[in-house]
C-alpha cells in the first residue's frame, strides 16, 4: 500500500465570502486521513446540505476514498467535501492518502467477488489506480473547467457556506423570539407612561423572566469604563491582580472564568452613577408595581439590600462548538443587573428552545433570581439561562446580584401574603437567603432548578 502526504496551509483571508479554501472533490485514494488544526472550515456534502467537520483535541479525520467505493461497490460511500476560507489564520492541515498512485502498478481493481451476487452485481469496471487517478480527478477536472461557472459556483456557495450543524443551539432567524427591550426614558415623570412600562415589566418577568433596559440613565461612557476595567485587571500579571487583598477564583469551565467579588467596587459603582445613584431599587419599584404592590414593598424587604458583584472574562475559545462559556442555570438571588459587551454568546431557555439575548449598545440585561420567583409565588419567573463559547473574544460581562447572600441574616422570606388567596395557595416553604444559597451552590450548575426542593 502507498501513502502520500499533503501538508495545507490556508493563509487568512480578508474576504472568505468570496472564496473557498479548497473547492468540493473526493479524494481518488482508498482511505484518507487528515490531522486539522482548530481554526476548522472543512465541509462534508450529506442529504444535500454542508456539514461542518469541526475539530476535536488529539482526533484524526477519515474520509473513504473513491477507489475503496468501487472495490466495495457502493457499499462504502466517496464523499464529497471542502474546505471554507477564513478570515483568521493561517489554517494548516496534513492529508495522509493511502494509495499507489505513486508507485506504478498493472495491478486491477474492481468490485470484490466476495461482495457480488446476483441482486449485487458489478457496477464498475475493472481499472488500475493509475488509470483512476489519470480519469480521476485530472481529466474530469479540465472537463469541467471548460464549462466552468465561478459566479454561480460562488452564489451556490454563499448559499451554503454557514453549513448546517449537527446540534444547532439556536436560530433567531427562525424562530423570530426576542427578549422584551423596556425604554425606561421619561418613567419617572409620565405617570401614563410609567404604567404601561409596568405592564411590559409584568409580562417579560411572567413570560421570559429577562428583559433589557435602555436609557436608564447611566451614561455609556460609564459602561464602557467598567467593561474596560475589567478587561485590564484579568490582562495584567496574576501578581497585579492579587495586590490589595482581591480574592480571586478561577474555574476552568473548560474556558477561563474568573470570578472576581468587590463588594465596596460594587457599592461605589452604582452609587457614583450620576442620575442614576439607585437604579436596582428603581427597579425593584417597578417589580412591586408589576405584582400590584406598593412601589416600595420589596425595598421594605430588604431585597435591594445586598449586592455583589461578579466580572465575567471569557478568553476566545478555539473550539466553542464542544464546550460553553457557563452551563445552564437559574440565579438564586432577587434580581440581577448584567453589563454585556458587543460579542454576546447569552441566551435564555423560552418556551423550551434557547433564545439568543443579543448586546444593545447601552442596554443592561435584568433577570429574575430564584428567590423573586419564590415570594411572588411563581407569579415571576426565574428563567434558566447559558453562555455560549465564542472563537472571538474576550467576552466581557459584569453582573450584579442584588442578594444578602453575602451578609448572613435570620430574616425570612416565603410568598408574600399579599398575593395569596385561597385560589392561589403558598407554593414554597419559608427559608432565609442564607440557607436557600447554601441549597444551591451545594446543588451545583446545570440540573433542576433549587427550588424544586422548596415547594410545598
Amino acid at each position: 500500500m502507498g501513502l502520500t502526504f499533503v501538508c495545507h496551509y490556508y493563509p487568512a483571508c480578508p474576504e472568505p465570502e468570496l472564496t473557498l479554501g479548497a473547492s468540493k472533490h473526493t479524494d481518488d485514494a482508498f482511505l484518507t486521513v487528515v490531522l486539522q488544526d482548530q481554526i476548522g472550515g472543512l465541509q462534508v456534502f450529506i442529504n444535500d446540505k454542508w456539514i461542518n467537520i469541526p475539530p476535536v483535541p488529539g482526533a484524526l479525520v477519515v474520509n473513504i476514498g473513491d477507489l475503496l467505493q468501487l472495490i466495495s461497490n457502493d457499499k462504502f460511500k466517496s464523499v464529497e467535501h471542502r474546505v471554507l476560507a477564513n478570515h483568521k489564520g493561517p489554517r494548516a492541515s496534513v492529508a495522509c492518502f493511502f494509495s499507489t498512485s505513486l508507485a506504478p502498478s498493472s495491478k486491477l481493481y474492481g468490485p470484490i467477488k466476495d461482495l457480488i451476487s446476483e441482486d449485487n452485481p458489478p457496477k464498475y469496471r475493472e481499472t488500475t489506480v493509475q488509470e483512476s487517478t489519470s480519469t480521476s480527478p485530472t481529466e474530469i477536472a479540465s472537463e469541467e473547467e471548460q464549462n466552468y461557472d465561478k459566479i454561480s459556483d460562488l452564489k451556490a456557495f454563499d448559499e451554503t457556506k454557514a453549513a448546517d450543524e449537527f446540534d444547532k443551539v439556536s436560530d433567531p432567524g427562525k424562530n423570530e423570539l426576542y427578549v422584551p427591550v423596556v425604554d425606561l426614558d421619561g418613567v419617572e415623570k409620565d405617570t401614563i407612561l410609567r404604567k404601561n412600562i409596568v405592564d411590559i415589566v409584568r409580562d417579560a418577568s411572567e413570560t421570559w423572566g429577562f428583559f433589557q433596559v435602555i436609557n436608564h440613565g447611566i451614561p455609556d461612557t460609564v459602561l464602557e469604563e467598567m467593561l474596560d476595567g475589567v478587561r485590564r485587571f484579568y490582562e495584567q500579571d496574576t501578581e497585579d491582580q492579587l495586590t490589595g487583598g482581591t480574592q480571586l477564583i478561577a474555574i476552568w469551565l473548560p474556558t477561563l472564568r474568573v470570578q472576581m467579588n468587590c463588594q465596596n467596587h460594587a457599592e461605589s459603582f452604582w452609587l457614583s452613577i450620576p442620575g442614576k445613584r439607585e437604579l436596582g431599587r428603581f427597579l425593584f419599584e417597578l417589580l412591586s408595581e408589576a405584582l400590584n404592590l406598593n412601589p416600595s414593598h420589596l425595598i421594605d424587604m430588604d431585597c435591594a439590600k445586598g449586592l455583589a458583584i461578579l466580572y465575567h472574562y471569557y478568553p476566545a475559545c478555539p473550539e466553542p462548538k464542544l464546550t460553553l462559556g457557563a452551563s445552564k442555570h437559574a440565579d438564586y438571588d432577587f434580581l440581577t443587573v448584567l453589563l454585556q459587551d458587543h460579542i454576546g454568546g447569552l441566551q435564555v431557555l423560552h418556551q423550551n428552545q434557547w433564545v439568543d439575548i443579543p448586546p444593545v449598545p447601552g442596554a443592561l440585561v435584568v433577570n429574575i433570581g430564584d428567590l423573586l420567583q419564590l415570594i411572588s409565588n411563581d407569579k415571576f419567573k426565574s428563567s434558566q439561562h447559558r453562555v455560549l463559547a465564542n472563537n472571538v473574544g474576550p467576552r466581557v460581562s459584569v453582573a450584579s446580584f442584588f442578594t444578602t447572600g453575602l451578609m448572613p441574616s435570620s430574616k425570612i422570606y416565603g410568598p408574600i401574603k399579599e398575593l395569596l388567596s385561597q385560589d392561589n395557595p403558598p407554593k414554597y416553604k419559608e427559608t432565609t437567603v442564607t440557607e436557600y444559597s447554601l441549597h444551591y451552590n451545594a446543588k451545583g450548575l446545570g440540573g433542576t432548578s433549587a427550588l424544586l426542593d422548596f415547594r410545598l
